[in-house]
């Protein structure tokens, strides 16, 4: 289809009406490179693609395809009604994951309160990843050192590795508290065992950089969204009703 802009200016053709085109209204037509600008049927949606297809004397409202329109005039080039789909995907993604960052930091789930809940979140999402995964009790270490999580997953080719994590649900910015508990409970364990900090809140960048000179991984509330998105077929019905979140297709256009 060739892209043109109606002018203000009306014309009447005594030659046109031979034709039945007696009265025409004045268009510029979108150039490149000398040639009228065109952008190829599919890549319109269908609704659109039918409605084109009439005779070239013939006009349309098409006003039911606005924005479709707006769209398609604003890049020719490289606009794709696929694409466009694409682009509203992700950024429902995005508020998706956006609005579950803050219920699950807010307290706007059903998770259970004291932390635990988020234990068992995290438990769960080891075990989406393949791990095996289980709670520690509370009298698992002394004095400051703690860990929440034990996890591990057998390697056919490398040694198994144990995992202790330590898990804060927060909001806001957690501390280096927890990565010091992590960094205790790890102590000693040679190369048998490595320490994961893992919170709903956000880090900053000194207590990433103190972290990881003492060998510990940091994942923050956006990392946990994105496990959790990336689990969502994995996780268990009664988690995802907690965490508020219903499984049901969704139209983006």
């Amino acid at each position: 289809i060739a892209l043109a802009k109606a002018e203000e200016e009306e014309l009447y053709s005594d030659f046109g009406k031979k034709i039945d085109l007696a009265n025409q209204h004045k268009v510029t037509y979108l150039y490149k490179d000398g040639a009228v600008m065109s952008v190829p049927r599919n890549n319109l949606s269908e609704g659109l693609q039918r409605r084109l297809r009439v005779p070239g004397m013939s006009v349309s409202d098409l006003s039911e395809f606005s924005d479709e329109i707006d769209k398609l005039f604003e890049k020719p080039e490289s606009y794709s009604f696929s694409d466009e789909a694409r682009i509203k995907e992700d950024e429902m993604q995005k508020e998706f994951k956006s609005k579950l960052l803050s219920n699950i930091q807010y307290g706007k789930t059903n998770l259970q309160t004291g932390g635990i809940g988020m234990e068992n979140l995290i438990k769960e999402l080891f075990e989406c990843e393949g791990y095996e995964a289980k709670i520690l009790a509370k009298t698992t270490f002394k004095n400051s050192a703690d860990a929440d999580i034990e996890a591990w997953r057998d390697d056919a080719f490398l040694p198994t590795r144990k995992i202790y994590a330590q898990v804060k649900h927060h909001s806001g910015t957690s501390g280096s508290t927890g990565i010091d508990q992590v960094i205790g409970a790890i102590k000693d364990k040679n190369d048998d065992y490595f320490g994961v900090f893992i919170t709903s809140a956000s880090v900053s960048d000194e207590d990433r950089k103190y972290a990881e000179a003492n060998n510990i991984i940091v994942k923050d509330g956006n990392d946990v969204v994105d496990l959790i998105f990336s689990n969502l077929d994995k996780l268990s019905i009664d988690t995802k009703r907690k965490l508020g979140i219903v499984m049901v297709p969704s139209m983006i256009i």
